[in-house]
């Protein structure tokens, strides 16, 4: 049932500052879809993150909300959060951020795109 909603865009910014087990992030997705909401966005991610491959860990977990959303027929976003913004102030730090993004929407189809969050930037 499509309804006439007025905001295109409805969902989550969901952090791991939130310390929900991965079967409560699975669950909200599906509550999300019960309630008319269609975006998630998975700041699980942090800048500094350039300096890394994504962990095992994270990937699986990131795989299980990824195969949640698009079973619930919710956008995914993957974002990324300053945490401390000195990270990105190379532009090797930038291209190893975007490496690791692009893996992520590689290994994702189903993702809609990518968030940059822009909070606590000095």
């Amino acid at each position: 049932m499509q309804q006439n909603l007025p905001f295109p865009l409805r969902g989550v910014v969901y952090t791991n500052s939130r310390k929900y087990t991965l079967e409560q992030q699975l669950h909200l997705i599906e509550f999300l879809s019960q309630h008319h909401a269609n975006t998630f966005i998975w700041t699980n991610f942090s800048w500094k993150t350039a300096y890394t491959k994504i962990d095992t860990q994270d990937a699986k977990k990131f795989h299980a909300i990824a195969e949640q959303c698009h079973k619930n027929n919710i956008e995914l976003w993957i974002g990324f959060k300053p945490g401390d913004s000195r990270y990105c102030y190379h532009h090797n730090d930038r291209k190893k951020l975007i490496a690791n993004a692009k893996y992520l929407l590689k290994e994702s189809p189903n993702t809609t795109g990518i968030y940059l969050a822009m909070d606590d930037t000095h």
